[in-house]
């Protein structure tokens, strides 16, 4: 059984109330005001034992920067190129989408990833 500690608890408010996926020293920065002393090591370690429950989901990025996000229904993400960050995108019409008409024959789509630059409304 998962230990409930407030540094778990942080983490979890700080992914919960994100806009999109954040770099694990994001999360750092925005859990230290909440948990003061909380360092980097503990932020991996909540981060694993999050994922491993199912609570938090890994999103790599076209620049293979791993960042996290808490786990809920497909959807898509913006890159800013200004400010790098990453913001959630829903509304993906999976069911029913003819994507599989659109690959190769032969081929069987699994899953997919559609991640979309530019600048965002802060930047631009």
């Amino acid at each position: 059984m998962a230990r409930n500690t407030k540094q778990r608890a942080a983490v979890q408010e700080i992914l919960d109330s994100a806009d999109g996926p954040l770099l694990p020293e994001d999360i750092l920065e925005r859990a230290q005001p909440l948990c003061p002393g909380i360092g980097a090591a503990t932020i991996y370690r909540t981060l694993r034992a999050l994922r491993e429950s199912g609570g938090v989901r890994e999103v790599v990025t076209p620049d293979q920067r791993v960042r996290y996000e808490k786990d809920g229904p497909h959807h898509h993400h913006f890159q800013c190129r200004s400010c790098d960050q990453v913001f959630d995108i829903g509304g993906c019409r999976r069911a029913g989408t003819p994507l599989g008409a659109r690959v190769p024959k032969g081929f069987q789509v699994e899953e997919h990833e559609v991640f979309l630059f530019g600048v965002c409304a802060a930047c631009a």
